[in-house]
C-alpha cells in the first residue's frame, strides 16, 4: 500500500508540475499594470525602525516595543517590529511563535495597506513554512508576496527590488526541495540577477549556493564546485558565518560524492563547529546529518549514532519534518549495518512516513492549486486589457482548468481515502499489539503473584510430610509462614471477585443512610497498628464533625481499606499519613494524603487499570488489582477518585461522593454495617521472619546469597541450605548486587521479577565484572515460558528453576554447581604439582584474572617487593577481596601462588641458563637470600635447585 500511494504522488508531480509551474513564471516576469494595493509609508522613517530593531534580539524587548507602537497606534512600528520578532523566533527554532508574530504583522500592515510590510511578512511566513517541511504553506505565500510586488509601482526601488527577489528565492527553494530543478533554475536566475543590481553579497552568495545545488543534483559536479566557490566567496566577504557554514556543507557534500571521505568530514566538521555556536538549529541540522551519513559509509558506527541522537533531538524539538525523515533513513541504514534488523525496519517505516508527509499527494494537490490561482489571475488581467478579442479562448481554458481542478480533486479524495485506510489499518494492527501486551502481562503478574506464595506453602507441606519428627518450633513455624501466604491468596483471589462482581449487574449496591465521620473515623483508627509497626504517624482530620448521608458500606470500606493500605506501604518509617474530609456543594471529599516515594506523572493516568504496575524503584511489587477495585467501587457509589502526586513529594488520593443518592429512602446504617477486624485486615496477623545473613566463621563453608524480595520464601529456601552452607540474604537487586561483590559468595539464588534491578539485570552484571564473574547463578521465577527461560540462560544464569520448585532439585543443583567449582580448584592444584604439563580447567574469567596477577607477580619480581597489599592494588582490589578471589579460582593463598609462579620462573632459568648460579637465579625471582630461595624451591618442587639442574640437562 505504502508503494502505490507512493506512486501517485509521482504521477501527481509529473502531470502538474510543467504546466503550472510555467503558468506561474510567467506571471512573475509580466507583471500586470494595475493599481498600486498599498501607499508606502516614508522611506526615512522605515529605515530608522529597521535600523533600530536589527539591533534588538532579546523578544521580551520585542515584543514590548511592538505593544508600545500598537498603543500609540503607530502601525508602521508596530508591524516592523512583529516582523523583526518573528524572524528572532525562527532564529531560536520557534517556528510556532515566528508564524504567530509574522501572521499578527500581516494583519498590521493589511490594515495600513503598506505594500512593503505586507510582502515582508508574506516572504517571513513562507520561509517559516520553508524550514518547517510545509511546503505548500510555503509556496502560497511566496506566491502571495509576488502577487503583490508585481502590482507594486515602486518595484523598481531598491526596497521594492529586494522583497521581489526574496519571493523569488523563496519560490526557487521550494522547487529545489521537491526537485523541479527545471523551474528552480529559471527562477533562481532572475533572483540572481536582482541581488547583482542590488549589489548585495549576501544576496548573491546565497543564490549563487542555490544554482550549485541545481548543478550537483544534475551531476555536473565542476558546475557545482565553480557556483559554490563563488558563494564562498561572496560570504566571506560579507562575513556571513551562516552563508560560509553552508559552503563547508556543500565542500563536503561534493567531496563524498567523490569518494574523498577524509575533506568531506573536514569540511562538515567545519560547518558543524560554526553552527554549533549560533542558534540556527535548522541549519546547524544540516552539518550534524552530513556528518553521521558520512560516518556510516565509513563504518563508523559509534559515531554515526551519537551525530544522529542528537539532530533526532534537535529535528523533533524545531518539527523539522524533512530532517525527521532524512535522520530515520540513517538511523535505518546504521541499524541494518549492524545486523539491528528490528531497528531497521522500524526506521525505515518511519522514513518513509515522513516523507509522505512532507511530499504527499495532498501537499503537491494545494501546490498546484496556488499555481492555478495564479494563472487565473493573469488570465484575468489579460481579459482587462482584451477582453473581446480573448472571450472564446478564456472560455475555452476554464472549462480546461474546471475539469483539471475536478480531476485533481477526485485524485485527492482517492489519496485522502487510501491514507485514511492505511492509518485504519495502522491503528488496528497497534490495538491487536496492546492487547497482546496487556494480555501477557496480566497473565505474568497473576502467575508471579500466585507462584510465590504457593512456592513457600507446598515445600513447607512437602517437609513437613517427609519429616518423620519435628519440633514443635519448627511445626509452628511452618503452619505460620503457610498461613501469611495462604491469607495473600485469599486477599487476591477476593479482590479479583470483588472486581468481577462490581463490573457485573449481579450484585446490587446495598445503600445505607446515617453518619460517615464516625464510621470513617473507626476504619482509620482499625489501621493504626499497622502504622504504628512502620512507625508513621497517621492522623483523622474531618473539618466537619457530623455528616449524614447515602452510602455503601462495604464499597467505602474497601476503598479507605485500599487507599490507607497503601499509604503505610509506600511510606517509609517515621513517615506522615493524613486522613481529612471536606463537604462541599453537596459532595462528600474524602482524602488520603502521605509523604512517601510518589509516583511519576506519565503512570498517574494508568494507576486504576487493571493489573497496572509502575515501572519504579519501588521496594514492594503489587497486583495491580486494589486501585482497579476502587475506582469500580467509587463509580458504583455514583462518585470518583483522584490522584495527584510527585516523586519524593508523596500521593493524595480524593474520593468524591455525593451526599444523597437517588430518593434517600435507604435502610439506616446500623451495628452490623460496622468494620470487623477480620474484615479489616490487609495483611497476615503473623510477622514475616526475620532474614539475618551467617557470620564469617567457620571459613570453610561455602557461602550461599539469596536474593529474594518475598521474605518468606527466603526464608524457605535458606532454611533448606543453612545447615550446610552460609547463608546471606538480599531483598533486592541492588542489595544482592552489593553482598556479592562484598562477600563474593560460592553461588547466587535470585529471583528474577525483583523490585530496583531485577533478577535478570542482576545476572548481567554479576558477569560484567571481573570480581564476581566466576560466581555460579541459579535462576528462580514465576515466568515459565521457554522465552522466559533462554533470556535467563543468556543474561547469565547457570541453571533456571520455576516457582513452585522442587526442594530436592535446588539441593541438587547447589550440590552439583559446588562441586564442579571444587573439581576445578582441584585440578588446577594437581596440574601446577605436575609442573605445569598440562593447563589447568579453568573458566575463561578465572583465566583471566589468573593471568592479569601472574603479570603482576613478574613485574614484582624486578623490584622485589611482594606486599599483599601491593599486588591487590595493582589488580584494583582490596587485600581480602584479592584473597577471597584467588582462593575461589585457584584454592591457594595470595602468598602460596606468588611463591609458586616465582619458583616455575626460577626452574625456567634453571632450564634456560644452566650456567649461572644459584644466587643470580634466586634474584632474578625476587628471592634475596639465597638459602631462603633453596628452602621454598625444595618445599615446592621436592628437589633442590642444583638436583633440578642436573635433572634438567
Amino acid at each position: 500500500m505504502l508503494h502505490y500511494t507512493k506512486s501517485i504522488v509521482r504521477s501527481l508531480r509529473s502531470a502538474t508540475a510543467l504546466t503550472a509551474g510555467t503558468a506561474a513564471l510567467f506571471l512573475m516576469l509580466n507583471g500586470c499594470g494595475t493599481p498600486d494595493p498599498g501607499v508606502p509609508a516614508d522611506e526615512a522613517r522605515r529605515d530608522s525602525l529597521d535600523s533600530l530593531t536589527a539591533q534588538c534580539t532579546d523578544t521580551a524587548r520585542l515584543n514590548s516595543m511592538a505593544e508600545g507602537y500598537a498603543r500609540k497606534q503607530d502601525a508602521l512600528g508596530e508591524a516592523v517590529a512583529l516582523r523583526q520578532l518573528g524572524k528572532t523566533y525562527r532564529d531560536l527554532n520557534a517556528f510556532g511563535c515566528a508564524i504567530s508574530s509574522h501572521q499578527h504583522g500581516l494583519r498590521v500592515a493589511e490594515r495600513a495597506c503598506d505594500t512593503l510590510e505586507i510582502v515582508a511578512a508574506l516572504n517571513n511566513l513562507g520561509t517559516d513554512y520553508r524550514r518547517m517541511g510545509i511546503l505548500d504553506e510555503a509556496a502560497k505565500h511566496h506566491v502571495q508576496a509576488l502577487t503583490y510586488i508585481m502590482k507594486f509601482s515602486g518595484r523598481q526601488t531598491d526596497r521594492g527590488l529586494k522583497t521581489y527577489v526574496v519571493a523569488l528565492n523563496g519560490l526557487g527553494n521550494v522547487y529545489l526541495t521537491t526537485d523541479n530543478l527545471q523551474q528552480a533554475d529559471s527562477v533562481l536566475r532572475i533572483a540572481l540577477a536582482g541581488e547583482i543590481k542590488l549589489g548585495s553579497m549576501v544576496g548573491q552568495a546565497i543564490n549563487y549556493a542555490n544554482l550549485g545545488s541545481i548543478k550537483e543534483r544534475l551531476g555536473q559536479t565542476d558546475s557545482a564546485w565553480n557556483y559554490y566557490q563563488r558563494s564562498m566567496d561572496f560570504n566571506q566577504k560579507a562575513g556571513s558565518q551562516l552563508g560560509i557554514s553552508l559552503c563547508y556543507n556543500h565542500f563536503g557534500d561534493l567531496h563524498t560524492k567523490a569518494g574523498k571521505y577524509a575533506q568531506a568530514i573536514e569540511e562538515y566538521g567545519k560547518s558543524y563547529r560554526l553552527m554549533e555556536r549560533r542558534h540556527d538549529r535548522w541549519h546547524w541540522l544540516e552539518s550534524c546529518i552530513s556528518l553521521a551519513e558520512l560516518y556510516i559509509r565509513t563504518g563508523q558506527n559509534a559515531q554515526a549514532h551519537q551525530y544522529l541522537l542528537r539532530a533526532d533531538a534537535v529535528a523533533d524539538t524545531i518539527n523539522s519534518i524533512r530532517h525527521e525523515a532524512r535522520i530515520h533513513d540513517l538511523f535505518h541504514k546504521l541499524y541494518y549495518n549492524e545486523g539491528n534488523y528490528r531497528e531497521a525496519l522500524r526506521n525505515y517505516t518511519l522514513s518513509a512516513a515522513y516523507s509522505d508527509s512532507m511530499l504527499n499527494a495532498a501537499n503537491l494537490n494545494r501546490i498546484q492549486n496556488a499555481r492555478i490561482a495564479l494563472e487565473r489571475e493573469r488570465r484575468q488581467q489579460d481579459l482587462c486589457k482584451a477582453e473581446n478579442h480573448y472571450r472564446s479562448e478564456a472560455q475555452t481554458k476554464n472549462i480546461f482548468l474546471i475539469t483539471a481542478i475536478l480531476g485533481l480533486v477526485f485524485l485527492a479524495g482517492v489519496a485522502a481515502l487510501l491514507a485514511y485506510f492505511l492509518k485504519a489499518k495502522r491503528q488496528k494492527t497497534d490495538l491487536i499489539k496492546r492487547l497482546l501486551y496487556a494480555r501477557e502481562r496480566l497473565f505474568t503478574n497473576i502467575t508471579h503473584e500466585l507462584r510465590t506464595p504457593l512456592t513457600v506453602i507446598l515445600g513447607e507441606a512437602e517437609t513437613l510430610a517427609g519429616a518423620t519428627s519435628c519440633s514443635l518450633q519448627r511445626t509452628t513455624e511452618a503452619g505460620r509462614a503457610i498461613r501469611r501466604q495462604g491469607q495473600s491468596l485469599l486477599a487476591l483471589v477476593n479482590e479479583l471477585l470483588d472486581i468481577a462482581r462490581t463490573r457485573s449487574d449481579v450484585a446490587a449496591p446495598e445503600w445505607r443512610h446515617g453518619e460517615a465521620i464516625t464510621y470513617i473515623r473507626m476504619i482509620v483508627d482499625s489501621y493504626q497498628p499497622l502504622a504504628k509497626e512502620k512507625n508513621i504517624f497517621m492522623t483523622f482530620q474531618p473539618r466537619e464533625n457530623r455528616v449524614d448521608m447515602d452510602l455503601v458500606p462495604e464499597y467505602l470500606h474497601k476503598i479507605l481499606r485500599n487507599l490507607i493500605a497503601n499509604a503505610v506501604k509506600f511510606t517509609d518509617d517515621g513517615g506522615l499519613i493524613i486522613i481529612d474530609t471536606a463537604l462541599e456543594d453537596n459532595r462528600l471529599h474524602i482524602r488520603v494524603s502521605d509523604n512517601g516515594r510518589g509516583i511519576e506523572q506519565a503512570q498517574l493516568s494508568h494507576l486504576f487499570e487493571l493489573f497496572y504496575q509502575a515501572d519504579s524503584e519501588s521496594h514492594d511489587i503489587g497486583t495491580g488489582v486494589g486501585l482497579a477495585l476502587v475506582k469500580q467501587l467509587a463509580q458504583g457509589m455514583d462518585g470518583t477518585i483522584e490522584a495527584e502526586s510527585a516523586p519524593g513529594e508523596g500521593s493524595t488520593f480524593t474520593l468524591t461522593i455525593p451526599v444523597s443518592h437517588g430518593n434517600g429512602r435507604w435502610k439506616p446504617l446500623s451495628d452490623e454495617d460496622e468494620p470487623t477486624a477480620d474484615a479489616m485486615q490487609t495483611m497476615p496477623a503473623d510477622a514475616a521472619p526475620q532474614l539475618r545473613d551467617a557470620g564469617e566463621e567457620g571459613g570453610k563453608a561455602a557461602k550461599v546469597l539469596v536474593v529474594e524480595d518475598n521474605a518468606d520464601v527466603a526464608h524457605y529456601i535458606g532454611r533448606q541450605v543453612n545447615h550446610i552452607y552460609k547463608v546471606y540474604y538480599a531483598t533486592n537487586g541492588d542489595e544482592g548486587l552489593e553482598k556479592a561483590r562484598r562477600i563474593l559468595p560460592d553461588i547466587v539464588l535470585t529471583d528474577i521479577m525483583m523490585p530496583g534491578i531485577d533478577g535478570l539485570e542482576l545476572c548481567r552484571r554479576i558477569r560484567a565484572s571481573e570480581l564476581t564473574n566466576h560466581i555460579p547463578i541459579i535462576a528462580i521465577t514465576a515466568k515459565t515460558s521457554q522465552d522466559d527461560r533462554e533470556e535467563g540462560l543468556r543474561a547469565g544464569a547457570n541453571a533456571y528453576l520455576h516457582k513452585p520448585f522442587s526442594r530436592n532439585e535446588l539441593l541438587i543443583q547447589i550440590d552439583q554447581m559446588l562441586a564442579m567449582r571444587r573439581v576445578l580448584t582441584e585440578k588446577t592444584e594437581q596440574a601446577r604439582h605436575a609442573g605445569g604439563s598440562e593447563k589447568p580447567a579453568l573458566s575463561d574469567a578465572d583465566r583471566e584474572f589468573v593471568s592479569r596477577l601472574t603479570d603482576v607477580v613478574h613485574e614484582q619480581m624486578k623490584l622485589c617487593s611482594f606486599e599483599v597489599n601491593t599486588i591487590a592494588s595493582k589488580l584494583c582490589m582490596s587485600r581480602s577481596t584479592l584473597s577471597r578471589r584467588l582462593l575461589s579460582a585457584t584454592g591457594d593463598s595470595v602468598t602460596g601462588y606468588t611463591a609458586k609462579v616465582r619458583i616455575a620462573h626460577a626452574c625456567k632459568l634453571l632450564r634456560q641458563h644452566p650456567d649461572w648460579t644459584t644466587n643470580e637465579v634466586s634474584l632474578q625471582c625476587g628471592f634475596e637470600d639465597p638459602s631462603y630461595f633453596s628452602r621454598v624451591f625444595k618445599q615446592i618442587e621436592g628437589i633442590s635447585p642444583s638436583q633440578y639442574r642436573k635433572n634438567a640437562v
